[in-house]
């Protein structure tokens, strides 16, 4: 069977194992694609912000501490991804 995602109704990917999880605004979806493969075929609105997470930057309603908050949930920011993070953001505003 063939899904189709709308990017933007994406607010995170998280990984889980050897699958990967869409977290959007229509129903929830699992691929058997790791997170690596992924990451370089998205647009460059979506960041890696965590080992096991990618974020849909236009999705953040903010980052408290080391966790970035969407509406529809909390998202670890991971120590190595920080910088980038706050890089592409500055350059989002």
């Amino acid at each position: 069977m063939i899904h189709k995602v709308n990017l933007e109704t994406i607010f995170s990917i998280e990984a889980q194992g050897n699958y990967t999880s869409f977290n959007s605004s229509e129903r929830p979806s699992l691929w058997l694609l790791s997170l690596n493969k992924l990451e370089g075929l998205l647009p460059k609105h979506f960041l890696r912000v965590h080992r096991s997470y990618i974020v849909n930057l236009r999705k953040i309603q903010k980052i408290e501490g080391s966790s970035i908050i969407t509406q529809a949930e909390k998202i670890p920011i991971g120590k190595s991804y920080r910088e980038a993070l706050q890089k592409a953001i500055q350059v989002a505003n």
